[in-house]
């Protein structure tokens, strides 16, 4: 989707930059309530929230 988003020239100005928004985990939702106090254990951290960010680094630095 990023890739799709930023087209094919990123100096025309038609084109569009994005980025990822928030830090891994900040979004995280425990209980139903969507605010910042959570229980993160690391292993929950880099099994299910870093994954996204690994890959979209990875993507960006093989350009």
């Amino acid at each position: 989707m990023v890739k799709a988003m930023q087209g094919k020239n990123p100096a025309d100005r038609y084109s569009v930059m994005t980025s990822v928004k928030h830090f891994a985990a900040y979004g995280a939702v425990e209980g139903g309530k969507e605010y910042n106090s959570v229980d993160m254990s690391s292993q929950r951290l880099f099994n299910d929230y870093m994954p996204p960010y690994k890959r979209d680094w990875m993507r960006a630095a093989a350009r």
